[in-house]
């Protein structure tokens, strides 16, 4: 039997915002409220009825940082999810006109299934994987602050705080970061090259100055490696963006080691790092090291 055949697919209307939000709660996805509740944000919405009860939601927005994709999220009431249903609304999407495809993205071995994105033809771009590594399997007090040390007499590391002094308005470090952020994002392209932006991002209030670094060479005047540090709680630190190219690889192992140390130095528990099957140098990590997979977030295209 067709579970779909009672249920209704319809353009979202203010009126619906009350039980959107609570399919919403009951899907534990409380951050996609502001997408109603501030309707400038949201490009669409579709809703599944059951007689006249709300039992999902498929909305779309924008998002400036990568423009060249449609965002979608897709929400069933728990007690509702059944294929057809979320098939239904997914094939909604064929009313909204787009040059762009429709990117969406969930939790692997969480809702919705493997299947569901087989079925409706999506096509996965991306693998996410967020880690945490242990610092007491890896920090041995002379052993770290060795591997930490950069050998080459043309190289120094600096602390974020202290490359302020060589480039003031981190210009030159911001281009680097973007240039190296838009390279391992080819498949869903950044749109913002205002440098200005990134030098914003630079100044972000999570980021730890002293376990930030950047490694740069006198001889060729630039910079050859860096790794940014953020806040999580005060057990765990997030290792940032980085450049792990090969031909910078040793001096950005030597950050981490230095950001390892000073984490576990400054009690910190874990360091956590979010690493894209994207960048494989940055993916090699899971074997060199004792992290654990903590999650892994899939992202997937559709063409309509």
């Amino acid at each position: 039997m067709d579970n779909s055949v009672n249920v209704q697919i319809t353009a979202y209307q203010p009126a619906d915002l009350n039980q959107v939000i609570y399919v919403l709660e009951r899907c534990g996805d409380d951050a996609k409220k502001e997408l109603f509740i501030e309707n400038h944000k949201r490009t669409f919405a579709w809703c599944a009825r059951k007689k006249e009860q709300i039992i999902g939601v498929l909305v779309g927005w924008t998002n400036n940082f990568h423009p060249y994709a449609n965002y979608i999220s897709l929400h069933i009431h728990p007690k509702y999810r059944l294929e057809a249903v979320e098939d239904k609304l997914i094939k909604a999407l064929q009313q909204v006109p787009s040059v762009y495809p429709f990117q969406m993205s969930s939790w692997k071995n969480q809702y919705p299934t493997s299947a569901f994105y087989t079925r409706n033809h999506f096509e996965k771009i991306r693998c996410t994987y967020t880690a945490r590594l242990d610092l007491n399997k890896v920090i041995n007090d002379s052993l770290t602050s060795h591997k930490a040390i950069i050998s080459s007499k043309n190289y120094i590391m600096y602390d974020l705080e202290q490359w302020k002094n060589i480039d003031t308005y981190l210009y030159d470090l911001a281009i680097h970061i973007r240039d190296d952020y838009a390279q391992k994002h080819m498949v869903n392209p950044l749109g913002v090259y205002e440098i200005k932006k990134w030098q914003e991002l630079l100044d972000a209030e999570d980021i730890i100055k002293q376990g930030s670094y950047i490694v740069y060479d006198y001889s060729s005047k630039q910079i050859v490696a860096y790794g940014l540090m953020h806040f999580v709680n005060n057990k765990v630190v997030e290792l940032g963006w980085s450049n792990g190219k090969l031909n910078a690889l040793k001096k950005w192992e030597s950050i981490l080691w230095k950001q390892f140390y000073l984490a576990w130095n400054q009690g910190y528990y874990s360091v956590e790092m979010e690493i894209d099957n994207t960048d494989q140098e940055r993916l090699n990590l899971l074997d060199q090291y004792p992290f654990e997979t903590i999650s892994i977030l899939n992202t997937y295209h559709l063409n309509t």
